[in-house]
């Protein structure tokens, strides 16, 4: 992986959701500076790194052309996620989205002293898309359940990084 050693922290924020429009903050707790300043637009393609890249090549494989990717994993090495990343890289699919946001990480080892944010950074750093660290969803204890396919905006830089900003709920007219 060649990454370096640890980066500068910041705090992170808690999770909050906006008036009108639900606005996701990260959690409250020193994580990397590893984010990547910019903001994008686009559908929400969610879900662990190590199933979304079992879904590359089939007919279930997501469209990627300008998401915003959301990804975590957990109790995987750094290492293992590395390959993952970087088959993404490989297929093009980093190619295609318009941003991309790493979740908490639960139980993810680092490998060789590097972790999971750095390695991220690295795979992606020839990447001008916008990238952010920490949204709490998944196996992490206070987490946020992201509506797949909704259109989002997200802003790196922002208090709160990731804004849905389309209805996220079908309106049923008919009883079931």
């Amino acid at each position: 992986m060649g990454l370096g050693p640890g980066r500068p922290r910041r705090d992170r924020r808690a999770l909050h959701r906006a008036p009108g429009r639900p606005a996701l903050r990260r959690p409250d707790r020193g994580t990397t500076d590893l984010d990547r300043a910019g903001a994008a637009e686009g559908h929400l393609v969610a879900g662990y790194l190590s199933s979304l890249r079992c879904l590359l090549g089939t007919p279930w494989e997501p469209v990627w052309d300008g998401a915003l990717l959301v990804i975590k994993d957990a109790f995987k090495s750094t290492e293992v996620l590395d390959q993952s990343l970087t088959h993404f890289g490989d297929c093009g699919v980093l190619d295609r989205i318009a941003g991309l946001i790493v979740g908490e990480t639960v139980g993810c080892e680092p490998t060789a002293g590097t972790t999971v944010a750095e390695m991220v950074d690295e795979v992606c750093q020839d990447y001008a898309w916008p990238l952010a660290h920490g949204l709490p969803f998944g196996h992490a204890p206070l987490k946020v359940t992201l509506p797949i396919g909704a259109f989002a905006c997200m802003d790196a830089d922002a208090e709160h990084p990731l804004t849905i900003t389309s209805p996220w709920t079908a309106d049923r007219k008919e009883p079931r």
